[in-house]
């Protein structure tokens, strides 16, 4: 067991002596993909599918993270996607669905060099955060909330190196997710939870679960980095 401790001690020392950590700060814009059926509108001339993204828009992000070689970066972003609103309009029901994301994502990103100041690089990862997700029903607002999203994302990018602690980079990103909730909050206070099982004698304030918005996205981030 000693010399177990001993070998991560050794590890440890190693990675401090040639990682170098860095921070960053980036945003861009996202255009909403993979759209996911929001609801059906009935209406005297038919029935129709409406569907979704709220994913991207305009968002920003800060960052940290440790070079773990020269081709291989561990970090993680904290971010805001400002989203989107959709609206259905059906005979007795105006409804505008509104999504906004706050984000966290580790990531690993590995790196190749054409130069000494241009750096292409991959980065891979997953993301979760707090999807904060609105509904509008004739002027009545509804909150769900509730729920653990997860979901993969990653980029292709490239930096440039201002000097040797200034780096610039861009990057086309990609991201999925999608958001189950487990309650809404209406405006009187009341909750209603959402149940994969309901039986006959469920109480009102039971639903059974059929909400999910989609969170994915396509688009491009430029930004900073400072190499400590």
């Amino acid at each position: 067991m000693k010399k177990i401790y001993l070998f991560l001690l050794a590890c440890f020392f190693v990675v401090q002596a040639s990682a170098n950590l860095f921070i960053k700060v980036g945003g861009g814009y996202g255009l909403g993909n993979q759209k996911y059926l929001l609801e059906q509108i009935y209406s005297i001339s038919g029935t129709e599918n409406i569907y979704a993204s709220f994913g991207g828009n305009v968002g920003f992000y800060v960052g940290a993270g440790i070079d773990l070689n020269p081709h291989v970066e561990l970090g993680a972003d904290l971010g805001y996607q400002h989203g989107r609103s959709v609206s259905s309009l059906a005979t007795f029901f105006n409804k505008t669905y509104t999504g906004r994301l706050i984000y966290l994502s580790p990531s690993l990103t590995f790196k190749t060099m054409i130069d000494e100041d241009l750096t292409p690089y991959a980065r891979l990862g997953f993301f979760t955060g707090f999807p904060i997700m609105n509904l509008d029903v004739n002027g009545d607002p509804k909150k769900f909330r509730g729920g653990f999203p997860l979901g993969p994302n990653g980029a292709i990018g490239v930096n440039y190196n201002l000097s040797d602690n200034i780096v610039l980079f861009g990057e086309i990103y990609h991201q999925s997710m999608l958001y189950k909730p487990t309650k809404r909050r209406e405006s009187g206070g009341g909750v209603v939870m959402f149940k994969d099982v309901l039986p006959d004698n469920a109480p009102g304030t039971d639903e059974i679960s059929h909400h999910f918005f989609s969170y994915g996205a396509m688009g491009a981030n430029i930004g900073i980095k400072i190499v400590l």
